[in-house]
């Protein structure tokens, strides 16, 4: 119903196709392997009252074990007589770390990779201080191999608030500070990037 006074009906076919498999590096920099992408292609022969033909394209790219899309690109375009006109095209971006904190997922969860424990073998002897924080926290650390590290803080919406910079880090002791002065008092996600992998932690802000 458009404006609650007009029926519309549209007609037509829509194809679904799992048509690209590969990695992915995020604007987070994870690098996502065994992403899958699917391409739905929807023909509109009819829409609305007249003799309007559309075509709406959509690519996903889905990670394994999450439900949701980390990528999603969207482009309508109209078709009259021989010629096509790009209706509207946008993106969207839906970060890992944020997918992580939706409800649960069993049957998603059970084919997830076992990230954590990859992670816990070269991200090790963790300590987070001062926790509870109140201006700077320290995150120092041992990794057993070299890596890029990098850490993101998240509300209990799964809202990034900060994030440090990435760094290519050496086998060995090594501290970061996240600054978190200006975050209101409560508990946060504190998640750690190590490469492709990702677990999480708890600090409190005071």
């Amino acid at each position: 119903m458009y404006c609650e006074t007009v029926d519309l009906v549209a007609k037509g076919m829509t194809s679904v196709t799992a048509d690209a498999t590969g990695m992915l590096i995020t604007p987070t920099n994870d690098t996502l392997k065994n992403i899958l992408r699917v391409k739905r292609l929807r023909n509109y022969s009819e829409i609305g009252v007249d003799s309007t033909r559309m075509q709406l394209v959509a690519y996903s790219w889905y990670a394994i074990g999450y439900r949701y899309p980390v990528f999603e690109t969207i482009k309508s375009m109209v078709l009259r007589g021989d010629s096509t006109t790009e209706s509207f095209s946008t993106s969207f971006y839906y970060p890992i770390s944020d997918l992580q904190n939706l409800a649960p997922d069993p049957a998603n969860d059970n084919i997830k990779p076992d990230k954590a424990a990859d992670i816990t073998s070269v991200f090790t002897e963790a300590q987070l201080m001062p926790n509870p924080v109140l201006t700077d926290l320290t995150i120092t650390y041992k990794l057993t191999r070299a890596a890029k590290v990098w850490f993101t803080v998240h509300n209990n919406t799964g809202i990034g608030l900060c994030q440090t910079a990435p760094q290519n880090l050496s086998e060995g002791y090594n501290s970061t500070t996240v600054p978190m002065g200006n975050l209101i008092t409560g508990v946060y996600s504190l998640y750690v990037h190590v490469d492709d992998m990702v677990m999480r932690l708890n600090v409190m802000k005071k």
